[in-house]
């Protein structure tokens, strides 16, 4: 019997002691948060170059953050986006190397004759084109059109 008087006060106890802790913490925060105004006000130029240094960090790291998450679903809205798959061609020469996505349209239709089932070609044409308007003009090099 002792022991259960003994063991529910401990209890007790132990709640007391994590609502003050908690409350102690909150009044830890709101004195640290009175501090940094204080220093801020006292170091105005310091502050600013922190605080623009912080915002900058922050806006990069969203925009990287953005650019992955774009580039990891892409084409995953697709059923089969597993099988998709996208050839391009490394060019080596003397002076130039390169790689892109223009490939020949022989091998386009080599893979449509030879292998029907398996796969679904389609090819992307960049188109160059120039728009006059009123002896202006326009270019834009990346039209593209798919077949």
């Amino acid at each position: 019997m002792a022991h259960k008087n003994r063991g529910n006060h401990a209890l007790c106890h132990m709640e007391t002691d994590l609502s003050q802790s908690i409350y102690g913490g909150f009044i830890m925060l709101k004195n640290y948060i009175k501090i940094a105004f204080r220093n801020m006000k006292r170091h105005k130029e310091f502050s600013f170059i922190n605080i623009f240094g912080l915002a900058i960090g922050l806006s990069c790291s969203i925009l990287v953050f953005i650019y992955v998450f774009d580039e990891l679903i892409y084409d995953r809205f697709h059923q089969d986006a597993d099988r998709i798959y996208r050839i391009i061609f490394n060019f080596k020469s003397k002076h130039v190397e390169d790689r892109g996505l223009l490939t020949s349209y022989i091998l386009a239709k080599t893979l449509r004759e030879n292998y029907p089932e398996e796969f679904q070609v389609t090819q992307i044409k960049l188109l160059g084109s120039i728009v006059t308007i009123n002896s202006k003009s326009f270019g834009n090099e990346r039209i593209s059109r798919c077949r």
